[in-house]
């Protein structure tokens, strides 16, 4: 197919009609964090109280462990059974309701595997073994439950193929909508193996890349037939082509916890420009990565470091969601309550955040209604600037702001490029570029204040300004 149009947006809009467009998040996504808890309903009770004391803006709690988690050599891992774990969480449903009443949503986690709990202390109800009785899990060639590895243990994979374990899968999250959470991560979805045996006559090579856009639909289709598509949350990990159509949100994968370009920090802003040219408007990484790696054996150790954890909440604060993940190794890893100053600055972030929620509003309608991505890459509105093509580290947050995030250790200025008009910095309202044509310039961005500009004919520029010095931040 060839998709025509008279600039950049045009074409988007164009090519999603293909894609799909993705529908805007739930209004109260917007108002804050959604911080990982784990080790029980103390702990999460524990975390509004801190985040209200430091001033900090909390939408959600995503209670990834729910489930219950496992130690491997590969770091803690969650158990793939998805049952509530009541030695950890004895007093889940008291919890949620009591979160709900704090206006703090409760979110979980699921994936389409299924790990044999045999082990699981406190196992009540197994669902591998469910599952792998009444045959919803894919199959190898000779018959057998197919066990893939998973960085430190093996699980089976749902067979979306199959109508029976669709609906089955599908109560299993229904009961936990009703209990009342608001969402989920619906993690994987692209480790289909190509050797293996499916309940359709579909061949496993053309349902590979189907998988993850079933996967995405299903979690979708539970939401809608139990009324809580407006409020509920999904965030997935991978897609085809067309996922944008059927998914709620994406993130974009366990980045490394290190500055690098290859899978660290400098990878997040390439790869929210170039997903969002292809229909996947609502995309946000962890704040701060996930892979973190601890082998001495091998003299390989990465941990994540307090200015790399801010500087992540820096950017992830203009993008379309801020979500906390606190690493497969979470005791070696900075987190956002390690120390006093990294709270403050992580609950200043998010009121920068909660200040743009109207501003965002607009961008996910224009998202649902022409496929424009939230965060943007600047050639989007300047197509005839030759210089903005090879900007690989700053971006613009729809039309009116741009932003060019500290991506390097140890620094506290950073060069961006303007192109030509008026634009106001962010932080001290003074005035920068040129009406004839674009410039590079080099400012100051100390932690708590990236580098941000607005145009300066942007009332929206001018309600954020007043907003974050309504909250004593400006």
């Amino acid at each position: 197919q060839l998709i025509a149009g008279e600039s950049p947006l045009e074409i988007i809009e164009g090519y999603t009609e293909y894609s799909g467009r993705m529908q805007p998040l739930p209004d109260w996504t917007q108002e804050g964090a959604i911080v990982r808890s784990y080790g029980g309903s103390e702990s999460a009770l524990s975390k509004v109280t801190e985040l209200d004391i430091a001033g900090g803006a909390l939408a959600a709690l995503w209670i990834e462990d729910w489930a219950g988690t496992r130690q491997t050599p590969f770091g803690t891992r969650m158990w793939w059974n998805w049952d509530i774990d009541r030695t950890v969480y004895p007093d889940f449903e008291d919890m949620v309701s009591e979160l709900n009443g704090l206006g703090v949503r409760s979110l979980i986690y699921f994936n389409p595997f299924l790990a044999d709990a045999s082990e699981k202390p406190g196992l009540e109800r197994h669902l591998f073994a469910e599952a792998e009785e009444a045959g919803y899990l894919v199959k190898n060639l000779e018959g057998e439950t197919e066990l893939i590895p998973n960085g430190g243990f093996d699980a089976a994979m749902l067979d979306l193929t199959n109508a029976d374990a669709r609906a089955w899968i599908k109560d299993v999250m229904r009961n936990m909508i009703g209990l009342g959470v608001s969402g989920w991560m619906a993690d994987f979805g692209e480790a289909l193996p190509l050797e293996i045996s499916l309940e359709s006559d579909v061949e496993p090579e053309s349902y590979h890349n189907q998988y993850p856009f079933d996967w995405a639909e299903l979690n979708k289709e539970v939401a809608a037939e139990e009324g809580v598509t407006a409020e509920h949350l999904t965030f997935n990990r991978s897609g085809n082509a067309q996922s944008p159509s059927v998914a709620r949100s994406f993130w974009i994968g366990d980045q490394l916890v290190t500055w690098d370009d290859y899978d660290g920090f400098k990878t997040v802003v390439p790869a929210l420009l170039s997903s969002g040219l292809s229909g996947y408007t609502l995309q946000h990484a962890d704040v701060g990565g996930w892979l973190s790696v601890n082998q001495p054996v091998v003299d390989i150790e990465l941990f994540r470091t307090k200015e790399l954890f801010q500087r992540w909440m820096e950017l992830n604060s203009f993008t379309v969601l801020v979500r906390l993940h606190t690493t497969n190794l979470p005791e070696l890893n900075h987190q956002y309550n390690t120390d006093d100053e990294t709270l403050l600055h992580f609950a200043r972030m998010t009121q920068v955040f909660a200040s743009l929620a109207p501003y965002r509003k607009t961008l996910m309608e224009e998202a649902a209604s022409k496929g424009a991505p939230i965060v943007r890459h600047p050639m989007l509105h300047y197509p005839e600037d030759a210089n903005v093509y090879d900007l690989k580290q700053q971006f613009m947050l729809g039309a009116d702001f741009m932003i060019a995030p500290v991506v390097d250790q140890g620094a506290t200025s950073v060069s961006l490029y303007l192109p030509a008009g008026s634009w106001t910095h962010l932080w001290t309202g003074q005035q920068m570029g040129s009406s004839d044509q674009g410039e590079t310039i080099t400012v100051d961005a100390p932690i708590g204040e990236p580098a941000v500009f607005y145009r300066t004919d942007s009332s929206w520029g001018e309600t954020l300004r007043a907003s974050l010095a309504e909250k004593g931040i400006l």
